[in-house]
């Protein structure tokens, strides 16, 4: 974008604000983007002056204001009303683009925000009466809003809730709150277009729809409308551009006409004075007479416009045929700018279309199946509703690109008549006009050629310079010494969907003809030159142009330097990309956004207290007394030897190592397991109840020893016990029974 080459900002600002002020002081309003445009064309158009990669005096920035405001108030200039009309174009369209889109995202965050707000609410238990109530009020607030243009009142409130209880009644919230995020999000969604869409068939059926304008019907005709007016501009500004092309071709041959009898008049004279000198021999008499002869020739040759106009009333002045390069020009840009806005707003319209029909054939279903019926599954009608209510988004979504597209056309229409047209019906409605070429009529043996040429040869309208291998064939698909390919239809891929330089005009007619724009002709081939695409409007200027491409781009160069206008209109941003509009148009942005102020941002460095070097030195000492340390160690080692010997324990030891292989762990693996049950035995003490167990068998008894202080008792007890063993006193003794399983 920047003005200058690494400009300060202070400059920038400066100078625009002078341009701006300048401009409002002689009653002409610009823009910023504007003045920076112009600005920086002065600076590209004398480098001499303001050398770019210097930096820019005083005196110097004040010459480019003044000639940038001497640029600007031209008044009744074609070209200036181009550039104006460039930028106010580019301006608008970008403005009502970010517009739209801003709606679009608008739109999207207040959906975002209302299903963030329902899908987050988190309650104690399902039985919370006033966090339930909550959550169904935020539903109903949702779709209050949910409807694209729609109006809220009473009435919309009413309907809304109708609908609302009978899709989403209160008892369904128990089910809903126990859903997951996504779920609830995308049932959200669900039920806010079929909400829409039952509102929808209400309007249509006329039992309600209340708030809803009929913004299919009205974009359809906007569709319509928009599309004939810029179809019927379309035509008129191509039947104006034919009409001029045809005008300056008369002029161009006229003159070259009238240029080609004045130079054959002079060779015949010269061709008389020849004879008659040959005749009379006298030497100074034939030299005195040819200088004569000469000189009655030149002043028969009057000059251009003079001259042409006493042969024909219908010849027109340079100056004349210039303006009206400059205002074909114009019309051209105005009519590149309709075509694309017409691709696009056709593109549009097809999409509307679609829709609405769409919207149509959905309402007519639904009818049909609830019409005459009491009910309907729900299983089978609000997919319907569902359908029509994305739909109607969609269009929504059409409808402001739509209107974005409408309001460029009205700020394009501002510059349809923004000077005063000078062709004249008397001229272009001549029936003798049939040249549709610069090269009709023209004879093959008054080709004068040379590769390229100098520009004070082409000042004059209709001289220009045809290539001297006139009838010399170009073959398709050979690259010759300059570098330039002809491609042909029938051996190239995508021929016509090649990206065409200069939007596809002659490049030979725009150099050879002063700027004059017409386009070329794919059909008769495409040159390819360093992997760009040119087309040319005849076999003629088609192998000049190969024969010497680099002369037309770079005089095509110093024209658009001499006329900025043609930079946008033939596409010329990689030859001048600090010219562009588009980043003149990003830097004003950015600059309305910051307010005026320059491009900051917080920043911060940390230093550390010890650097840490990649590559360190371990050789490097600072101090000198360790210097001085290893300088005396290298000293004494120079006086000392190593020695080494081999002795008898060391020479017959060596190291061996054995490889050992641990033996493999097998196993069997049997079909079937067998076991064995060891009989279990109990042990338990009987006879402490004072009864023998009948059938008991005594297998084991132990008697309880005391201490050997005791021992004597002991023995009288054993012999007392042994005597008395029929007494009435029970055995006691320890059994154990043998069970096995």
């Amino acid at each position: 974008f920047i003005i200058f080459q690494q400009p300060k900002m202070e400059e920038i600002k400066d100078v625009v604000q002078k341009i701006v002020k300048g401009c409002a002081v002689a009653g002409i309003n610009v823009s910023d983007v504007l003045s920076a445009f112009v600005a920086r064309t002065v600076l590209e158009a004398d480098t001499t002056t303001f050398a770019l990669d210097k930096k820019k005096l005083p005196h110097q920035l004040d010459d480019v204001v003044v000639q940038s405001i001497e640029r600007l108030l031209n008044r009744d200039d074609p070209a200036l009303e181009m550039i104006k009309m460039q930028v106010d174009y580019d301006s608008t369209y970008l403005r009502e683009e970010e517009d739209a889109q801003k709606k679009l995202r608008l739109r999207n965050k207040m959906v975002a925000a209302h299903k963030m707000a329902i899908v987050e609410v988190e309650m104690i238990d399902a039985n919370d009466f006033e966090a339930l109530t909550t959550l169904y009020r935020k539903i109903f607030k949702f779709l209050l809003e949910f409807a694209p243009n729609s109006k809220t009142d009473k009435v919309v409130e009413r309907e809304i809730a109708a609908a609302l209880e009978s899709v989403f009644p209160r008892v369904g919230l128990k089910t809903f709150i126990q859903l997951s995020f996504e779920e609830k999000a995308t049932q959200l969604m669900e039920l806010s277009r079929i909400i829409l869409g039952i509102r929808l068939f209400n309007r249509e059926e006329g039992r309600g729809g209340a708030g809803l304008d009929n913004m299919d019907k009205d974009s359809n005709l906007l569709a319509n409308v928009l599309s004939q007016d810029i179809a019927m501009e379309v035509e008129f500004f191509s039947d104006a551009c034919s009409k001029y092309q045809k005008a300056i071709i008369k002029a161009h041959n006229q003159k070259r006409r009238r240029r080609y009898e004045q130079e054959m008049e002079e060779l015949q004279r010269r061709q008389e004075a020849k004879e008659r000198k040959d005749a009379d021999g006298d030497d100074e008499d034939d030299d005195a007479f040819a200088a004569a002869a000469l000189a009655a020739a030149a002043s028969q040759s009057p000059p251009k416009e003079v001259a042409l106009k006493v042969h024909d009333p219908n010849e027109v002045s340079d100056m004349v045929v210039e303006r009206w390069s400059k205002e074909l020009a114009n019309r051209r840009q105005y009519l590149g700018f309709l075509k694309t806005l017409q691709e696009e707003i056709n593109l549009s319209k097809s999409k509307i279309q679609q829709i609405y029909e769409k919207i149509q054939l959905e309402l007519v279903n639904v009818k049909a199946l609830v019409s005459n019926k009491n009910s309907v599954p729900k299983e089978v009608v609000y997919p319907r509703f569902d359908s029509i209510g994305t739909v109607w988004l969609q269009l929504y979504e059409e409808v402001v690109i739509m209107i974005a597209r409408s309001n460029t056309f009205q700020a394009l229409c501002k510059y349809r008549l923004s000077f005063n047209p000078t062709l004249t019906e008397n001229y272009y409605m001549d029936g003798s006009i049939k040249e549709v070429s610069l090269i009709d009529g023209y004879e093959a043996n008054t080709a004068r050629g040379r590769d390229g040429g100098s520009a004070e040869a082409k000042d004059d309208v209709g001289r220009y310079d045809l290539p001297d291998s006139f009838d010399e064939e170009i073959l398709p698909d050979v690259m010759y010494p300059s570098g330039a390919t002809l491609l042909s239809v029938m051996t190239t891929p995508d021929f016509m969907l090649l990206p065409l330089e200069f939007q596809g005009y002659c490049p030979w007619t725009i150099v050879e003809a002063r700027g004059l724009l017409i386009p070329g002709k794919p059909a008769l081939g495409i040159v390819r030159y360093q992997n760009l695409y040119y087309v040319c409007d005849h076999n003629i200027a088609i192998k000049a142009f190969i024969r010497n491409p680099d002369y037309f781009l770079k005089d095509i160069r110093q024209r658009a330097l001499r006329n900025p206008e043609y930079i946008h209109l033939l596409r010329l941003q990689r030859w001048f990309p600090s010219a562009s509009i588009a980043k003149l148009l990003q830097y004003h942005d950015m600059e309305m956004q910051n307010k005026g102020q320059p491009l900051t941002k917080d920043a911060s460095t940390g230093t550390p207290t010890h650097f840490v070097d990649t590559y360190i030195d371990i050789n490097y000492h600072w101090n000198e007394w360790e210097l001085r340390r290893r300088a005396l160690k290298v000293v004494n080692l120079k006086g000392c030897r190593t020695s080494s010997q081999q002795t008898d324990e060391s020479h017959f030891k060596r190291d061996n190592d054995t490889q050992v292989y641990e033996p493999r762990t097998n196993g069997t693996q049997t079909k079937r397991e067998t076991g064995t049950n060891p009989p279990i035995v109990t042990t338990y003490i009987t006879g402490l109840r004072g009864k023998v167990a009948p059938r008991a068998e005594q297998k084991d008894s132990r008697y309880y020893e005391l201490n050997n202080s005791r021992k004597k008792e002991a023995k009288d007890f054993k012999a007392d016990f042994q005597a008395n063993s029929t007494s009435v006193y029970p055995k006691v003794g320890v059994v154990t029974l043998k069970l096995d399983l």
